[in-house]
């Protein structure tokens, strides 16, 4: 099936809809959530589900998510999780079996892009509530009944919330605890068994030009070592190219390293993210999941700003260089482009200095260090 044709259905669907009136004026007895992808962005809306289960507690909700994220978010109580597997080529087939003839009161369309577009399709919903306009975007607006009332501020996160006062929440509930087992805490104390104050370095992310140079890395974990006294610890996924990178900041290191790169579960991960105490990442999965412990995130952001994607919780220990990146490399400041550019270079997070990182280090150890 064609692109246009599938626009033109679902055009069709759409003006045929029974429309509701928003917000709503009672609490929908059943909510599909469409967020696929990609971790660090459905980890942001643990919130808005806690959120919900608070204000609506008879509402039954299920997502239609991604195989990696339903590892880690799939065990959250109370909701009946769909996964959509992208590497799948029956996918498509396999959610129309599984929803059936199902129809949701409210399909809460959370991820606009066109991967997500096409499959919403199969989600039947007497409402289907789609991002506010500047998020709406790969032709979102024509997948949905109606776009979410403007965010109150530029996060993803403000922007989750939208929706829900779109529906009638007002209330914003800033719970992100998920399920850690005990197997996963138990994995995390063998990995990283108690000691000093730990400093974890997830060096890599999924686009590498948010990736900072291994010899940079190298430089503040010798730093936090010599001058703070820190146990440093490297961690990630399994990947070639996270291990290689891993190996990389090691091999430029004076001082001793744990090198746990591909060695924890999804869940072991924020287990060990839970007994450390600062972590220095690139705008990733893992600067997002801290948000539910007490760790401390310096976040490094070029590709997009930290006001934007950043860890919630810790924005302003975050080390920022998107305007800088966006003048240097388009001749633009972020003003002057669309809404959610990034700024896509090779070399875009060299603009991040060493020292700028080691000084944010320090004043975050100074703040915890008081009462």
């Amino acid at each position: 099936m064609s692109i246009a044709s599938v626009i033109g259905r679902s055009l069709g669907h759409r003006m045929g809809l029974r429309r509701r009136k928003l917000p709503l004026d009672a609490p929908p007895a059943t909510l599909c959530l469409l967020r696929l992808s990609a971790l660090g962005d459905c980890y942001n809306l643990v919130p808005a589900i806690h959120t919900m289960q608070r204000e609506w507690p008879d509402t039954r909700i299920t997502w239609v998510i991604g195989k990696a994220e339903s590892a880690l978010l799939g065990d959250l109580p109370d909701i009946e999780f769909i996964v959509y597997d992208k590497r799948d080529p029956s996918r498509n087939a396999k959610l129309k079996r599984q929803l059936g003839r199902r129809r949701f009161d409210v399909l809460l369309h959370a991820h606009p892009s066109l991967r997500a577009n096409l499959p919403s399709r199969h989600i039947r919903a007497d409402l289907r509530l789609g991002c506010e306009p500047r998020r709406a975007r790969d032709g979102q607006p024509w997948f949905v009944d109606v776009l979410s009332r403007p965010a109150s501020g530029p996060h993803m996160v403000d922007g989750y919330f939208a929706q829900l006062e779109t529906l009638g929440i007002s209330s914003r509930h800033m719970n992100w605890s998920v399920p850690i087992p005990d197997e996963a805490r138990k994995e995390a104390r063998m990995l990283l068994p108690p000691g000093p104050p730990t400093l974890l370095i997830s060096p890599s992310a999924s686009d590498p030009r948010r990736n900072w140079p291994s010899e940079r890395y190298a430089e503040v974990a010798d730093y936090a070592i010599k001058r703070h006294g820190l146990r440093v610890a490297l961690i990630g996924g399994p990947t070639d190219n996270e291990r290689e990178l891993g190996d990389a900041i090691i091999g430029q290191m004076r001082g001793s390293v744990l090198n746990l790169i591909g060695h924890t579960s999804i869940k072991g991960l924020l287990a060990v993210m839970d007994n450390a105490t600062l972590l220095v990442t690139p705008d990733s999965g893992p600067a997002h999941f801290a948000n539910t412990s007490g760790l401390t995130v310096i976040a490094l952001h070029v590709v997009s700003p930290s006001m934007r994607t950043g860890p919630y919780k810790h924005l302003k220990w975050a080390v920022d260089h998107h305007e800088q990146a966006a003048q240097h490399f388009t001749g633009k400041s972020p003003e002057r482009m669309r809404w959610h550019t990034q700024v896509r270079h090779d070399n875009a997070a060299e603009l991040i200095p060493t020292n700028e990182v080691n000084d944010r280090l320090t004043s975050a150890l100074k703040s915890l260090e008081q009462p």
